[in-house]
């Protein structure tokens, strides 16, 4: 496949390429690894190997003793040697100004801005937005190469001056607008306006992530791994008094697939559940959006459903590293008695103006500005897309959203409209 689509993208642009192997001397050979191999050559392969490996296998947990599970992370292992070395060589020959790569927590992106971060290149990552037509950039040298981050300093910049007038139409049309589901990418939501029906005095929702996918691929922070946060968090909702929890597994998992049902381990490592926890399947018929209303609370792990909540003036725990932590909208502990400390107090959060106007100054800059025009593509279905043959006359410099990104990421500045 690798094979194929690179051939096919390079002959739609009229491009020869160049192979692997003729970056490398005649003689190579690509290094032994084994699973103890951690770097090589200054960069973190086994990272890349373990964010491919779980993208692949369609699960977060890897069990080495099984030889499948292991194969496969060794062949990624390599892949990643492999990589390194090409681009090593590339970077010998080429005065590089700056490197930009798609999949950057992968092997096949991920080491690219890798090798370009060690020789001090500048590098960005790029993903196709949440909004249909629109392309995001991320600058890899932030806290994260994700592109949905933007450097801290320029959003606390950026939610420090208040929304104008037609600011703050836009915000409502784009949240609107995912809530019915008329401009968003990737139709996750049920859209069928149904919620939980409780008779608590306060509910709380959680909401998980699709496992294997790269946004998990983050620092640590609160839990080492986002399936301790599931567990850990089962665990204690039980000792929290007169508050019911709802937690909603993701519905990629039955769009795309997944080989670690999130559902499944809840209910096989935690017999009998909690009598105050509610588990929604993938497959719910209970709309996101519809559910957020009647919500007293939410808690997530990176979910954008955090936003969302406190967009919506829901208090709202986050547990891992996302692109909107820290940015004085969300309740953000630092450790795991922080943590359950929130969770037994979570009756008495509470978000002020000040933490609404915030979030709502950052959902201006997130599905506004940082989302560039690219109508190059059409969401088909999830996972599928359709792309749209483009002319150089479209690209060629003086199309101002290519002079935009370019003039940017050469600035190494973030791509913000």
């Amino acid at each position: 496949m690798c094979n194929y689509a690179g051939r096919s993208l390079l002959s739609a642009f009229g491009l020869e390429g160049i192979p692997i192997e003729s970056l490398l001397s005649e003689t190579y050979g690509a290094p032994e690894v084994d699973t103890t191999l951690e770097t090589y050559r200054g960069i973190s392969v086994a990272d890349y190997a373990m964010s491919s490996t779980r993208r692949f296998l369609l699960r977060h947990s890897i069990d080495f003793e099984d030889s499948y599970h292991r194969e496969t992370y060794l062949r990624f292992l390599r892949s990643a040697v492999i990589l390194v070395d090409m681009c090593e060589a590339l970077f010998e020959q080429y005065p590089f100004d700056a490197v930009l790569a798609h999949d950057d927590r992968y092997v096949h992106g991920g080491i690219h801005l890798a090798v370009a971060q060690k020789h001090g290149v500048t590098s960005y990552s790029h993903d196709l937005g949440r909004r249909e037509g629109t392309i995001l950039f991320g600058d890899a040298g932030n806290r994260s190469s994700l592109p949905f981050f933007t450097d801290h300093d320029t959003l606390q910049t950026e939610l420090a001056e208040p929304l104008s007038a037609s600011e703050e139409r836009r915000v409502e049309e784009i949240m609107a607008a995912r809530t019915e589901g008329s401009d968003v990418r990737i139709n996750y939501s049920a859209r069928t306006n149904n919620s939980f029906d409780s008779s608590a005095d306060c509910t709380v929702g959680i909401f998980t992530n699709l496992i294997w996918d790269a946004s998990l691929e983050v620092e640590e922070l609160v839990f080492p791994d986002v399936l301790d946060w599931i567990d850990d968090t089962v665990e204690h909702v039980s000792s929290v008094d007169d508050v019911q929890f709802v937690l909603k597994t993701h519905p990629a998992e039955a769009k795309f697939g997944t080989d670690e049902s999130v559902e499944g381990r809840i209910r096989d490592g935690h017999d009998p559940l909690p009598d105050n926890l509610e588990i929604l399947s993938p497959d719910t018929d209970v709309d996101t959006y519809a559910l957020i209303r009647d919500l007293d609370a939410g808690i997530v792990y990176n979910s954008t459903v955090g936003l969302e909540m406190a967009y919506e003036g829901v208090p709202t725990i986050v547990a891992g590293d996302t692109h909107y932590r820290d940015l004085g909208f969300t309740f953000d502990p630092e450790t795991q008695d922080e943590y359950f400390g929130l969770l037994g107090d979570i009756r008495d959060l509470e978000m002020d103006e000040e933490m609404v106007a915030r979030a709502k100054r950052y959902v201006h800059v997130y599905f506004e500005r940082k989302h560039v025009d690219f109508p190059f593509f059409k969401t088909q279905s999830a996972g599928d897309n359709e792309y749209f043959k483009v002319e150089h006359d479209k690209v060629k410099p003086g199309n101002e959203n290519f002079d935009f990104i370019v003039r940017k990421i050469l600035a190494d500045e973030p791509v913000l409209r």
